[in-house]
């Protein structure tokens, strides 16, 4: 899919603001303007209202044949994505503009309750949306509320605990520059707060909004800089993880991810998961 203008619009709007609020922000830390993105977010529908997409229930219109199991336990249904509908409503380069994206993860981690920094998780795409069958939903499988929603740009930003930011940390001592302004320019965005414009906290194609996301998920021996040289090609490797599914629920929060390269061949055989608990 080709990307939208409006986000576009929105993510060159986003750099601008970040390159000269509140003075013009120097040669060396353009790298800040990689913290920004502009995710899709979902946008709670009034009741009654129905759409493709939806948290919880069992998966419609779905010819996958089988309920996904985890150590012989039926898998933990999070929702869907109808990529027709994310093309009319907030499109993304990265995906198709038609099919499913189905979502399943290992429901014992709600049960336990916690963090987790891996989390078995199953990711399927179907390229059509034309499918009358249903999954028979298997004894004993765990089912989420089924609840339907729109979907929104918004720009997100890496969360002050994520690998970006401690790169940067980095960059900036190697460098001998004074955080804390630049930080708070992320921050500050007026966009940076789901709240502001009605969208939810979930969503997908963001920066995870759940604290140590990036840590839990690296090897953080490979990010320490012994000189700013080698800050482009880490800071890259660390923002070449995208969120594909972020979803909040009253037990906690699940983050499955993917990496860049996977994402544009929609292979999510190496898709994985976090969860933190509430």
């Amino acid at each position: 899919m080709e990307d939208s203008s409006q986000r576009k619009q929105l993510l060159e709007n986003a750099q601008n603001y970040l390159l000269n609020y509140p003075n013009k922000l120097p040669e060396t830390l353009r790298y800040l303007t990689q913290a920004l993105t502009v995710s899709s977010r979902f946008l709670p529908l009034p009741s009654g209202h129905k759409s493709a997409s939806k948290r919880g229930g069992t998966p419609n219109a779905c010819d996958l044949g089988f309920w996904p199991e985890h150590g012989q336990v039926p898998m933990l249904f999070l929702g869907q994505i109808s990529l027709s509908q994310l093309a009319q409503e907030a499109p993304q380069e990265l995906l198709p503009d038609e099919g499913y994206l189905y979502f399943f993860v290992d429901a014992g981690y709600f049960q336990k309750g916690g963090n987790s920094p891996s989390v078995p998780c199953k990711v399927f795409y179907q390229n059509t949306e034309t499918i009358s069958e249903t999954i028979q939903t298997p004894q004993g499988a765990s089912l989420l509320p089924e609840s339907y929603f729109g979907l929104g740009y918004h720009i997100s930003i890496a969360q002050n605990d994520s690998l970006e930011w401690e790169l940067l940390r980095q960059l900036f001592a190697l460098s001998g520059i004074t955080e804390e302004n630049y930080f708070r320019r992320l921050e500050s965005h007026p966009q940076a707060r789901c709240e502001d414009d009605g969208l939810r906290l979930d969503g997908l194609l963001g920066f995870p909004c759940i604290s140590g996301t990036k840590a839990a998920i690296l090897d953080y021996d490979d990010f320490y800089l012994e000189s700013a040289a080698e800050f482009p090609a880490k800071f890259a490797k660390a923002l070449s993880q995208k969120i594909l599914f972020e979803w909040h629920t009253a037990d906690g929060t699940v983050c499955v991810l993917i990496h860049e390269e996977d994402l544009k061949k929609m292979d999510f055989d190496r898709a994985w998961a976090i969860y933190q608990g509430s």
